[in-house]
C-alpha cells in the first residue's frame, strides 16, 4: 500500500514538472487573387497556384495540428471580383482549404450586405472579428463570430488543447471603408478601440473558455501598432500581421504583459506582394518553446517560359473552373471607349501615393468636366485610387476598370477654405513610404499645392491656390469662402482620414455618376485625350531645402520635451491657422517646480485666446497670484500674456495649452522653460513641498534671477508703503499714487480720501492750512460766525412759530365771535370734515420735518473735527434722534392710518341722514329721530380721545431728542470753523423742529382740555336721557343693509335703522310702539325700535 501512493505522487511530480506539450502549425495568407499577378520576370500567386501550395503543405505535415486562416481582402479590385463581387470568390477559397477569415476594408467596397450575401452565406468558412459589434438584423450580423474555439490532438504526444482564434480591426476602420448599407446611412457596425476593446473582450473569453493558445489575426493596423498590442494585451500568444510596409525575415518575439514570449509573423514578401505563411510551433502548458516560420510568394510556373526549378504548378482543376469563370468578365472589359496620345502614369502604386501623377490628373479633370463648374469649384480625390498605368493607343473598358478597379461614385461638398487647408493636411500626413501613409496623397484639378516634406508632419502644406474663372489665373485660396469640392464617395464617408470633408461640410452630395464610368465617357468625348497639364503639386524641399512656414486650417499638434530647460515655439510659426489647439507636456528628469517664461510678438486676445497651464498627472489648474486686482490665487487661465517667469510648484510634469478660435498669421507663441528641485518666488519649503506665503508677506527665489537654484524657508512681511494682495508673492506692490500704508504686512493700500493728498506711500495728508477730521479736510481757524448765525436763524424760526399759533387762535376766536357761539359750549361733530385731513396732513409734515432734521444733523457730523471733544456727544445724539424719529415717525403713521378710518365712518354717517352738529342732536334722541346724529357725536369724542394720546406719545420725546441736539450742536458750533455750511442749517432746522414739538406739547393740554369738556357735555345730555355714553361704536351704515343695530348699555339702548331699496323713509322718521316696551325696560332700560 505504502509503495503504490509512492509510486501515484511520483508520477504526480513527473507530470507537473514535465507539463503538456503539444504542436501546431499554422497556415495564413491574405489579399489573394484569382489570376497570378507578374513581378517582373516571374508570375506569383493565383487562386489555381494557392490550391497546390496549401494541399503540399497540408501533405507534408501529415497528422501535425493545423488551422487554415485566410485574412484580409478575399474581395479585391481585380476585373474578376468587380464582376461576381463575391459570388464566385468563396468557392476557391475554401476550395483551397482555408476554414477561417477575417475581413478588412477592400472586403467592404462593395458595401457589407454584399460580402455577407455573396461571400460569406454559400461558403463554409467562419468569419471572425472581435472588437466589432455588429446588428444581428444585418445580413453580416448573421455570419459574424467574435471568436472562434477548436479542440486539436497532437498524434506525437497524445495531448488536447483548445485554440482561441480571434482577430481585431484598425479603430476608424468605417472611416476607410463602406460600413453602411446603403452608403451613408447609419452603420450597422461599431469598431472599438484595439487595445481597450480587446483587453476587456480577452479577459472575458479566456475565462469562459480556458483556451490553451490565443492566436490573433490583425486587419488593417500598421505592423508596429501590433507590436503595441502584443506589449499591452493579456492573454494572446501568437498575432499574424498584413501590413504591407513591412517584411520580416523570420518571426518576431515581443514580451508580453506578463512576461510571456508573443509571436508575431506578417506575410508580406519583400517582392510587393502577399505569401503564403507557414508558421509551426512547440508549446509547453500554452508557452511557446519552439518556432519556426516559412514565407512563399507562391512563384507559379503558369505562363512562364523561364519557369525556375522549385515553381508550383497550378491546380488543374482549379485552373479549368477559373478559366471558364474568366470569360463574362473578359468580354464585358475589351470595347474601346476611347484613345489616348500619351502614356499616363499609375503604377506602380507609389506613383500616385507620394506626388502627382498623370493618371490622378486625368481623373480629376474627367470629374471636373463631367460636373461643370456650375458644381464643381475644384476636384480633390485620394491617390489610392489608381492602380495602373494607361498606355497610348486605344483604351478599353478594362484598361479603365484596371485604372480605377474601386467602386466609387462622385461626391460634392461644400466646404470653407481653411477646412480645405485641413484635409490637404491630412492628405500629406503622413507621406509615402512612412507608415500609415496608405493612399491618401491628394491628386487635384483646378488647385495648385505646395508643401514642404522637411516640416513636422502635421504642418507641410505652405499654399493653396484655387482657378478663378473669372480673370482665368489662380489666386490664394480664402480661407473663409465656401467652395464646391468634388471628391469621392469614400473620402466623403471619412476614407484615408478625410473625415474634415464631412465633418466641416456645410452640405454635401453623395449621388454622383460612378467615376470609372464618366471616365469612359471623358474618352469617348473627348479623343484624343493627351496628357493634363502638370505643376499642381509641389514639394518646396526639393528647392528651398529647408521647412517652411505653414498652412492649416486648424493649427492642432502635441508636443513632449523632456529637457531641464528648453526653447518652445508654436508649431505654425509663420504661417497661416484658421484654429489653434496646441499642447506642449515638459517633463523634467528630476524636478520639484517648472519655470516659463513667454516671449516674441504674439499677443494673446482675451476675447478668442486661451494660455492655461495644470499639473500633468492630475490635470489640474496651477495655482498662481493673479495678474490684476486683488485676490487670492488663482488658475493660471491667462488671456494675457504673463509679463514675467510663472512658477509651478510641486509637479513633476507641467501641460500647456493654448487654444485660439480666431484665424492667426505670422509670428505665433515662444516660450522658455527650466526647472530645478526647489521653490518659486513667493513660496517656502515645507516637509518637502512648496507651500505659499501668506497674504502680506513674500519669499524672493533670488536676489537677481527670478529662477536661480535657491531654497527660502521663511516669508518676510511686506514693509510699510508695500503690500502682498494675495498668497505666493514674491514681492511686494507699492501703494499706487492717491494711497499709502502705514502699517507692515499689508494686504490693501488706504486711499487719500476727504481732499487728502499722497505725499509718500506711507504719508497721505491734507494741503497746508487745513485740518482732517476723519472723513474732512477742513480750514484749522475757528469763527464764532457760525454758531452765532445757528442761534440766529433758530431764534427766527421759533419766534414766526409763536407768531403763527397766537394768530390760529385769534383767528379762531374772531370766527366764534362772527358766528354767535361761545367757546367748548357745544358739542361738535365734524370729524367728516376738513379738520381730519388737515390733522393727517400735518401728521406727514411733521414726519417729514423729523426726517429731515436727523438727515441734516448726521450729514453736519462729516464737518466735526476728529479733535472736537464733543464728536462723541454728537454721535450718541445723532443716534438718540435716529431711534426717536422712527418710533415717532411709526406711532404719526398709525395715527393717519386711523384717522383716515374714523373719517370714512363719518363720512357713512353723514350718507345715512346725519346732520346735526350740536348737542340738539341729543335732544331728539328720545324721539328716535336720526339716530345717526348721535353716532356723529360719539365719533367725534372718539376721534379727540386718540389726539390726546397720539399727542402726547409723539411731542415730549420730540422735544427729548431735539434739545439733546440743540446743545451738542451749539457746543460743537462753537469749536467748529467757519465752513460749517452744514452744522449752520443743521442747528436753524433743530431749532424749527424744536420750537414745532414745544407748540405741539403745548397744545396738548389745550386738546385735553377741550376732550373732557365735551366728554362732561356729552355724559350730561345722555343722563338727562337716561343713557350711557358706549365705549366702541359698531355703527357701519351701508346703502344695502335692511337692518343694522348699535347697542348702548347701561341702560341698553338698540337703535335700528332701515332703509328701503326703493328709496330712504322719509327723513329717516321713526314710529315707535309703546306696547313693544317691557317690564324690564320700564324698571330702567329703554328699547326703541326703528323701521323705515
Amino acid at each position: 500500500m505504502f509503495r503504490a501512493a509512492v509510486f501515484f505522487l511520483a508520477l504526480l511530480v513527473c507530470g507537473v514538472v514535465q507539463g503538456k506539450t503539444y504542436n501546431l502549425t499554422l497556415i495564413t495568407t491574405s489579399a489573394t487573387n484569382p489570376n497570378y499577378t507578374t513581378v517582373k520576370p516571374h508570375n506569383y500567386g493565383g487562386y489555381a497556384v494557392l490550391k497546390t501550395a496549401v494541399s503540399t503543405l497540408q501533405t507534408s505535415l501529415g497528422s501535425t495540428p493545423l488551422i487554415n486562416f485566410h485574412g484580409i481582402t478575399a474581395l479585391g479590385f481585380s476585373m474578376f471580383t468587380q464582376y461576381y463581387q463575391g459570388q464566385r470568390e468563396y468557392w476557391y477559397i475554401q476550395g483551397a482549404g482555408f476554414q477561417y477569415i477575417t475581413f478588412g476594408s477592400r472586403d467592404f467596397f462593395y458595401g457589407p450586405a454584399v460580402y455577407a450575401n455573396n461571400f460569406l452565406a454559400p461558403s463554409t468558412l467562419k468569419m471572425v472579428m472581435s472588437n466589432a459589434l455588429i446588428s444581428k438584423t444585418s445580413p453580416l450580423g448573421t455570419w459574424h463570430n467574435r471568436y472562434q474555439i477548436v479542440t486539436k490532438t497532437d498524434p506525437n504526444t497524445n495531448e488536447s488543447f483548445k485554440v482561441a482564434i480571434v482577430a481585431y480591426v484598425v479603430g476608424n476602420f468605417c472611416q476607410l471603408t463602406q460600413c453602411a448599407d446603403p452608403a451613408g446611412a447609419t452603420p450597422h457596425i461599431q469598431i472599438s478601440d484595439v487595445i481597450t476593446g480587446m483587453t476587456s473582450f480577452l479577459a472575458d473569453m479566456i475565462f469562459v473558455e480556458q483556451p490553451d493558445i490565443v492566436v490573433a489575426v490583425s486587419s488593417g493596423t500598421d505592423f508596429g501598432y501590433d507590436i503595441q498590442v502584443a506589449q499591452t494585451v493579456p492573454g494572446i500568444n501568437v498575432i499574424m500581421a498584413s501590413d504591407t510596409r513591412t517584411t520580416l525575415s523570420g518571426p518576431m518575439i515581443v514580451t508580453g504583459p506578463a512576461g510571456n514570449n508573443v509571436i508575431m509573423v506578417n506575410d508580406y514578401h519583400s517582392l510587393g506582394l502577399h505569401g503564403l505563411m507557414t508558421l509551426r510551433m512547440s508549446f509547453t502548458d500554452g508557452t511557446p518553446t519552439w518556432w519556426s516560420a516559412n514565407l512563399d510568394p507562391m512563384l507559379t510556373c503558369q505562363d512562364d517560359a523561364a519557369a525556375p526549378s522549385g515553381c508550383i504548378v497550378a491546380d488543374s482543376n482549379t485552373l479549368t473552373q477559373l478559366n471558364s469563370d474568366n470569360i463574362a468578365p473578359v468580354q464585358s472589359t475589351s470595347q474601346v471607349v476611347g484613345t489616348l496620345n500619351t502614356q499616363l502614369i499609375g503604377s506602380p502604386t507609389t506613383a500616385c501615393r507620394r506626388q502627382e501623377c498623370s493618371t490622378g490628373s486625368m481623373v480629376a479633370d474627367a470629374i471636373l468636366w463631367k460636373m461643370g463648374a456650375d458644381q464643381c469649384d475644384a476636384t480633390l480625390v485620394n491617390g489610392g485610387m489608381f492602380r495602373t498605368n494607361l498606355n497610348a493607343g486605344s483604351v478599353k473598358v478594362s484598361d479603365v476598370r484596371s485604372l480605377l478597379p474601386n467602386v466609387n461614385t462622385v461626391a460634392i461638398t461644400k466646404i470653407r477654405g481653411a477646412d480645405i487647408f485641413d484635409a490637404f493636411r491630412n492628405g500629406f500626413n503622413p507621406l509615402d513610404p512612412e507608415p500609415g501613409a496608405g493612399g491618401k496623397f491628394p491628386q487635384v484639378a483646378n488647385l495648385k499645392v505646395s508643401f514642404n516634406s522637411n516640416n513636422s508632419a502635421a504642418f507641410r502644406v505652405v499654399e493653396v491656390k484655387i482657378f478663378n474663372s473669372t480673370t482665368n489665373t489662380y489666386i490664394d485660396m480664402d480661407p473663409n469662402q465656401v467652395y464646391n469640392l468634388c471628391t469621392n464617395d469614400y473620402m466623403l464617408g471619412g476614407g484615408d482620414s478625410y473625415g474634415v470633408l464631412l465633418t466641416s461640410s456645410l452640405g454635401t452630395f453623395r449621388q454622383g455618376p460612378q467615376v470609372d464610368v464618366l471616365v469612359q465617357q471623358y474618352f469617348a468625348a473627348l479623343s484624343p485625350v493627351g496628357a493634363p497639364v502638370s505643376g499642381r503639386i509641389t514639394d518646396l524641399f526639393s528647392t528651398l531645402g529647408k521647412p517652411s512656414p505653414p498652412l492649416v486650417g486648424a493649427c492642432t499638434a502635441t508636443v513632449n520635451v523632456a529637457g531641464t530647460a528648453g526653447q518652445l515655439a508654436d508649431a505654425c510659426d509663420g504661417g497661416y491657422r484658421a484654429t489653434t489647439s496646441q499642447t506642449w507636456v515638459i517633463t523634467p528628469p528630476s524636478a520639484l517646480s517648472i519655470y516659463t517664461t513667454f516671449s516674441g510678438n504674439f499677443t494673446l486676445n482675451p476675447a478668442t485666446d486661451t494660455l492655461c497651464l495644470s499639473d500633468t498627472a492630475t490635470g489640474l489648474p496651477i495655482l498662481v497670484p493673479p495678474m490684476f486686482g486683488h485676490s487670492d490665487l488663482v488658475a493660471a487661465n491667462f488671456t494675457t500674456l504673463p509679463t514675467s517667469a510663472v512658477g509651478a510648484p510641486n509637479v513633476a510634469s507641467l501641460t500647456i495649452k493654448l487654444v485660439s478660435n480666431r484665424p492667426i498669421t505670422g509670428a505665433g507663441i515662444k516660450m522658455s522653460y527650466t526647472s530645478d528641485s526647489s521653490c518659486p518666488g513667493g513660496y517656502i519649503l515645507t516637509s518637502g513641498q512648496c507651500v505659499p506665503c501668506a497674504a502680506g508677506s513674500y519669499a524672493t527665489k533670488g536676489s537677481s534671477n527670478a529662477v536661480a537654484a535657491m531654497t527660502t524657508t521663511t516669508c518676510t512681511p511686506c514693509a510699510a508703503g508695500t503690500i502682498a494682495y494675495s498668497r505666493g508673492m514674491s514681492a511686494c506692490v507699492p501703494c499706487e499714487s492717491g494711497t499709502f500704508l502705514t502699517t507692515t504686512g499689508g494686504t490693501e493700500c488706504q486711499a487719500c480720501d476727504g481732499g487728502r493728498v499722497s505725499v509718500s506711500s506711507t504719508v497721505c495728508s491734507c494741503p497746508a492750512g487745513l485740518e482732517y477730521n476723519g472723513i474732512l479736510c477742513l480750514e484749522t481757524s475757528k469763527s464764532e460766525a457760525g454758531p452765532i448765525a445757528g442761534i440766529a436763524v433758530g431764534v427766527l424760526v421759533a419766534g414766526a412759530g409763536a407768531a403763527f399759533y397766537a394768530y390760529r387762535r385769534r383767528m379762531a376766536a374772531i370766527k366764534r365771535r362772527h358766528l354767535g357761539i361761545q367757546k367748548h359750549k357745544k358739542i361738535k361733530a365734524d370729524v367728516a370734515m376738513a379738520r381730519i385731513v388737515q390733522d393727517i396732513m400735518h401728521a406727514g409734515v411733521q414726519i417729514g420735518l423729523d426726517i429731515g432734521e436727523c438727515f441734516l444733523d448726521w450729514h453736519a457730523f462729516l464737518e466735526v473735527s476728529a479733535t472736537d471733544p464733543y464728536r462723541l456727544g454728537f454721535i450718541a445724539s445723532c443716534i438718540f434722534q435716529s431711534l426717536i424719529t422712527f418710533l415717532s415717525a411709526a406711532i404719526r403713521i398709525y395715527n393717519m392710518v386711523s384717522l383716515l378710518k374714523i373719517r370714512t365712518q363719518g363720512v357713512k354717517l353723514i350718507a345715512a341722514g346725519a346732520k346735526i352738529t350740536s348737542v340738539e342732536a341729543l335732544a331728539r334722541i328720545h324721539d328716535a329721530q336720526k339716530d345717526v346724529d348721535l353716532h356723529m357725536v360719539l365719533l367725534n369724542l372718539r376721534t379727540l380721545k386718540q389726539k390726546v394720546i397720539i399727542t402726547i406719545a409723539v411731542a415730549i420725546p420730540g422735544v427729548m431728542k431735539s434739545l439733546p441736539m440743540l446743545i451738542v450742536n451749539a457746543l460743537v458750533a462753537r469749536e467748529q470753523t467757519s465752513a460749517g455750511l452744514t452744522l449752520l442749517l443743521a442747528f436753524g432746522f433743530n431749532c424749527l423742529v424744536f420750537a414745532v414739538n414745544i407748540q405741539e406739547t403745548l397744545g396738548w393740554f389745550s386738546l385735553k382740555h377741550h376732550y373732557s369738556k365735551q366728554k362732561a357735555l356729552a355724559d350730561a345730555k345722555l343722563k338727562e336721557l337716561g343713557l350711557k355714553r358706549p365705549e366702541d361704536l359698531l355703527f357701519h351704515p351701508s346703502s344695502n343693509s335692511q337692518v343694522k343695530e348699535v347697542t348702548v348699555s347701561h341702560p341698553q339702548v338698540i337703535l335700528k335703522s332701515s332703509h328701503s331699496k326703493d328709496g330712504p323713509a322719509s327723513h329717516g322718521a321713526v314710529h315707535c310702539d309703546d306696547d313693544e316696551i317691557s317690564d324690564e325696560e320700564n324698571r330702567g332700560g329703554i328699547k326703541q325700535s326703528a323701521e323705515c
